[in-house]
Order: structure tokens, then C-alpha cells, then sequence
């Protein structure tokens, strides 16, 4: 976040990297950890709204930080897990 806030914002662009040339990089990095499933950087974005979601931010904030249209294109962004569907169950019981 100290990176992201000491960039000059005066600047038209902040990195002078290409869509391309960052995506290549993603791959790169993939391989040389030894992640062979088939990612995109855009699954970052698909993370990034889960778990924002299972640490209790709101959806309309969600939405925001994301900059999507609407709390609809967010809800697809967000995934449930089955351990998501465990608290909600043991939430259950415990309310009884």
C-alpha cells in the first residue's frame, strides 16, 4: 500500500508495462512456482471479491473497489465454498 500511495499520481501512467507484457509475466510466475492449472490474471479479481466477501465486507463496497456497474456483475465475481456452507449451518445450530 506505501508503493501504491507514493506513486506519482501526477503521471498519466503510474507503470509502463503493456496488458500483454503483465499477463505473460502471471503465466511465467505460474509455471515457476509449479502451478500448471490453466489461470488468468483476471482470476485474481474472482479471489480478490471472495474473500473480501468471507472477511465481512459489504458487497456494495466490494463493488466499488472493483469499479463493476453493479451489486449483480459483483455477486458473480464471489464463490462459495463448501466451508463457506459449514458456518453457515453451524450458525444455524447455534441460534436454536
Amino acid at each position: 500500500m506505501q508503493i501504491i500511495l507514493a506513486l506519482d499520481s501526477s503521471r498519466a501512467k503510474s507503470f509502463n508495462f503493456s496488458a500483454c507484457w503483465v499477463a505473460h509475466l502471471f503465466k511465467h510466475y505460474l509455471r515457476k512456482v509449479g502451478i500448471t492449472r490453466d489461470l488468468q490474471l483476471h482470476s485474481l479479481r474472482h479471489t480478490e471479491a471472495s474473500d473480501l466477501v468471507r472477511a465481512g465486507v459489504h458487497l456494495i463496497q466490494i463493488q466499488k473497489f472493483l469499479g463493476q456497474s453493479s451489486v449483480k456483475v459483483t455477486e458473480i465475481y464471489t464463490h462459495v465454498l463448501p466451508e463457506d456452507l459449514r458456518d453457515v449451518a453451524e450458525a444455524l445450530t447455534c441460534v436454536s
